[in-house]
């Protein structure tokens, strides 16, 4: 799409490919809300994604697995009309509500017309890639990030980037042990390979290993000047090789390499302090993100009880059942 293409608020996430990953590996309808110019070319648009689950319930969300995506070319003055087409898609798709998730605090300030209140909060991290190499080095946390880089450069880790079958493989081994640590199951290894095929070299897996072992890796994604941190795994029994603050140094340098100004590093719970940090201490601005919801449900959490026991069973299991629960599971938690 032209207008995504060239829009500057444009992330990975309005773009074709990302909507057609969903689709392929999901099987959600893809739809959205568009508003043109008399020559006919878009001027608005808002990307949305139907979840149609036994287990969660069917939602419509802009859009399912994105940290965010920014409404774009609409005004707040726009958005009690952007309600109302939402609305109508809520009862044409039985959706018992609707996500938006939004970067711009304003654009869905709380208005009683709209009835669009934050269901959500988290901290949103960027760095600035605008500046010389040695500049955003003297940026990073010195014992907690400059001196783990150099650890792992004396402890000869191996840093290579692609995304072949292979290092998919070896990616996806990590993601696995991470999730499971985490009390989470892991995405579907059909997930990574989509992204991989249709964003093709724009997607980037950058991996550690020491020796054959891989200790350390992260998925990032291209588009036009931001590169977007979207995947990190990690053995936890490396960690004192320093093997992420290695890699996400490596992937700021790919960064300016390809001409990004902006590192997008994704959303932070709200517990997950040591995750907010750890980005802080790359030198990472961070400020609030909210996703706004409508209707208002009395549930806080996305994800009903019932649902949140399934899938905490099916962390307790073994790597390769985990990823089977994974490939069966996971799309009812968009």
């Amino acid at each position: 799409m032209r207008f995504v293409d060239s829009h500057p608020s444009a992330t990975v996430f309005h773009t074709r490919e990302w909507l057609a990953c969903l689709s392929r590996t999901y099987g959600y309808d893809v739809a959205g809300i568009v508003r043109t110019a008399s020559s006919g070319e878009i001027s608005s648009a808002l990307p949305l994604c139907t979840v149609k689950s036994w287990l969660t319930g069917t939602r419509t969300i802009s859009v399912p697995f994105a940290d965010h995506c920014e409404p774009l070319g609409w005004s707040p003055a726009d958005m009690a009309t952007v309600r109302a087409e939402l609305e109508s898609l809520r009862e044409r798709t039985g959706s018992k509500y609707v996500e938006l998730r939004p970067i711009a605090t304003d654009l869905l300030a709380p208005q009683p017309e709209n009835e669009l209140i934050p269901s959500a909060s988290y901290r949103y991290h960027t760095l600035d890639l605008d500046k010389d190499v040695d500049t955003l080095f003297a940026r990073l946390h010195v014992s907690c990030i400059q001196r783990k880089i150099r650890r792992a450069e004396a402890s000869n880790l191996n840093y290579e980037t692609g995304r072949s079958d292979e290092m998919l493989r070896r990616f996806y081994s990590l993601m696995v042990k991470t999730r499971r640590r985490h009390g989470l199951f892991p995405q579907p290894l059909a997930w990574f390979c989509n992204l991989a095929s249709v964003f093709g070299e724009k997607l980037v897996i950058h991996l550690a290993s020491k020796g054959q072992q891989p200790v350390a890796a992260l998925i990032t994604i291209q588009h036009q000047d931001k590169l977007v941190y979207k995947y990190g795994a990690s053995d936890d029994s490396q960690h004192a090789l320093g093997g992420m603050p290695f890699l996400f140094w490596r992937a700021i340098l790919h960064g300016k390499s390809v001409g990004a100004k902006q590192f997008d590093l994704g959303r932070t719970d709200p517990e997950g302090v040591g995750l907010s940090t750890f980005k802080e201490r790359l030198g990472a601005q961070s400020r609030n993100l909210n996703y706004y919801r409508f209707p208002i449900t009395p549930e806080k959490s996305f994800l009903p009880s019932h649902a949140r026991r399934v899938m905490t069973l099916a962390t307790q299991l073994p790597d390769s059942v985990c990823s089977i629960a994974g490939r069966m599971l996971y799309r009812h938690a968009g």
